[in-house]
């Protein structure tokens, strides 16, 4: 998809929070040998740089201009990537001064000036976050929620882009070093073209000036060849994959992917999830847990932009063969118009009132705006406007189009 903007910076009028919002972001594509590179980098930016080369100056200096939020993020949607880098400030209005300049001068050296030594980013620090970041995968293998969500996304991904992780890609932690770290946030940062939005109450003039002056440092790139939905095609027979490992409990997951999945069915995709989850109706729940007291939690999650839909349940190894078939009985459920029609009406009403409480959001508000902006979807407004529409009958339509692609077992291991 060619997505085409038409300016470099998007303001949003806004006296409601007493803030001003700034997120400047730069898009890359996501490599899988870049992975290490792209999930280290945000870490070495977020507590020091060259102005501030220590995290007790950085901070104070973040104290002493009323800067009360700073960050860089990474975010990953199918095969697009971008480096978030936010701040948040009061408005003038509010801090009763104009401290605009050296804000935006912290904000500058934040992205343009990282802590450079010999060429590269500090050893010192890198290490220190690489280590970090082995604990934190080592840590993950030893809980069956995360090595359970970790693995599924292995499982049911026949084109490698919804496990494309660091997680699953250990052995590029140990090739990032100082040097092609930076060389790395040269390309995508530095000499790269970014998207500004800017939320809150200030003058337009001033704030392009500054803009101007401390963050657009690159010719605009009005055109970016964008991938967001990757959906995955289902198996011609179910997997069915079974483990024991030393967990205190079991789990027993059930993954469908969406023939024809097409970008229509997204809002009908996430009322199903509404069905099953939502505490207007809490289908699955009710089954598994309420009725027949066979299950410790549920979870359940739509792969939107993958077209895949998983149900997982955490389970004594018992009841294995009884929560699979109740499951089945769960998404059979879904079938019965008249039932589902009036839970429908329950839940639009609940995605109507929640509409109401995310407008005193800040965030709910200015990635709502970031989203439409950038295709990556459809304003909260037109996707409940697009609910109100849908019927029983078009949720046994996309049901009609599930394919049940994978049955993954863990067994708890000697857990009697």
């Amino acid at each position: 998809m060619k997505l085409k903007l038409n300016k470099q910076i998007h303001y949003i009028d806004n006296k409601d929070f007493k803030t001003i919002q700034i997120r400047v972001l730069f898009h890359f594509k996501e490599k899988l040998e870049e992975l290490a590179l792209s999930t280290l980098l945000p870490n070495l930016l977020n507590y020091m740089n060259e102005d501030y080369p220590t995290e007790d100056s950085f901070k104070r200096a973040k104290m002493d201009k009323y800067i009360l939020n700073t960050s860089c993020v990474k975010h990953s949607i199918g095969l697009e990537s971008c480096f978030s880098f936010n701040m948040v400030i009061p408005d003038e209005e509010t801090l009763g001064e104009d401290l605009l300049e050296e804000q935006f001068k912290f904000f500058e050296s934040f992205i343009y000036k990282p802590l450079i030594i010999d060429g590269g980013f500090s050893s010192f620090e890198l290490d220190r976050e690489k280590e970090n970041l082995k604990t934190f995968i080592d840590n993950s293998y030893n809980n069956i929620r995360p090595y359970q969500a970790l693995s599924i996304k292995k499982l049911i991904d026949t084109e490698g882009v919804l496990s494309m992780d660091i997680i699953n890609n250990t052995e590029l932690i140990d090739k990032v070093n100082p040097i092609n770290l930076y060389e790395f946030y040269k390309d995508k940062v530095l000499n790269n073209s970014c998207h500004i939005f800017v939320m809150g109450n200030f003058d337009h003039k001033k704030m392009d000036k500054i803009l101007n002056k401390y963050i657009v440092k690159c010719k605009f790139i009005n055109e970016l060849d964008v991938k967001y939905d990757c959906f995955l095609k289902p198996r011609n027979e179910v997997q069915v994959i079974n483990e024991k490992k030393k967990f205190k409990d079991s789990s027993l997951s059930l993954v469908y992917k969406i023939k024809d999945m097409s970008y229509d069915d997204k809002v009908t995709l996430g009322l199903i999830y509404g069905l099953l989850t939502s505490l207007s109706s809490r289908l699955l729940s009710k089954k598994l847990r309420d009725e027949e007291e066979l299950i410790y939690s549920t979870k359940v999650l739509p792969y939107g932009h993958y077209g895949c839909f998983e149900i997982t349940a955490f389970i004594n190894k018992k009841n294995k063969d009884e929560v699979h078939d109740k499951i089945l009985e769960v998404m059979n459920d879904l079938r019965d118009k008249e039932m589902i029609d009036s839970l429908l009406d329950r839940l639009k009403e609940r995605k109507r009132i929640s509409l109401i409480k995310s407008l005193d959001d800040k965030f709910f508000i200015l990635n709502d705006y970031i989203a439409v902006t950038l295709k990556t979807e459809e304003s909260q407004e037109d996707i409940y406007k697009k609910m109100l529409k849908i019927t029983s009958e078009d949720i046994n339509k996309l049901l009609d189009r599930f394919v049940l692609d994978t049955i993954y077992y863990i067994e708890e291991d000697n857990n009697d």
